[in-house]
């Protein structure tokens, strides 16, 4: 009589964990598979937003986000203090949006921007780009403003 008490357990046993699976794929489905809402989620749209950002010691960033391809690009140019320019041309790597907030990187220097949505058509944004050991820490601020 106790075997098939014990079999009892063992299904049962093997059936919750199996619900709490389900229920915890579920619950990641649903929370990756939800659209980002709030004032970022245009920046996940088709649109093209100009970016102009500076730093205190006259490092610049200019130029837009744009879909390539399917693909966010940076395409702009970087100006050093002494006038020197380096084109961009680099995708958008690490791409987060959360409610009013958003943070992406761009290549080849890692650079890290962060921003603040004011609303559907400005980002609030700084920039760090860490060039140490060769060179200092650089960070500026600036605005990432939608433009179509």
């Amino acid at each position: 009589m106790r075997e098939s008490l014990d079999g009892a357990m063992t299904f049962i046993a093997k059936s919750t964990l199996f619900f709490r699976l389900l229920a915890c794929f579920m619950l990641a489905l649903v929370a990756c598979g939800r659209a980002a809402s709030g004032p970022c989620a245009t920046f996940l749209t088709q649109a093209t937003w100009e970016v102009s950002m500076a730093s205190p010691d006259g490092n610049r960033l200019e130029g837009e986000v744009r879909v390539v391809n399917g693909v966010r690009r940076l395409v702009g140019v970087a100006t050093s203090p002494e006038d020197a320019r380096e084109p961009l041309d680099y995708p958008l790597d690490s791409l987060t949006v959360r409610g009013d907030s958003i943070r992406f990187r761009f290549a080849p220097a890692s650079v890290l921007v962060e921003g603040k949505c004011i609303d559907g058509t400005r980002i609030q944004s700084r920039y760090v780009e860490d060039l140490r050991p060769s060179f200092s820490l650089i960070q500026g601020v600036g605005e990432l403003r939608r433009k179509s």
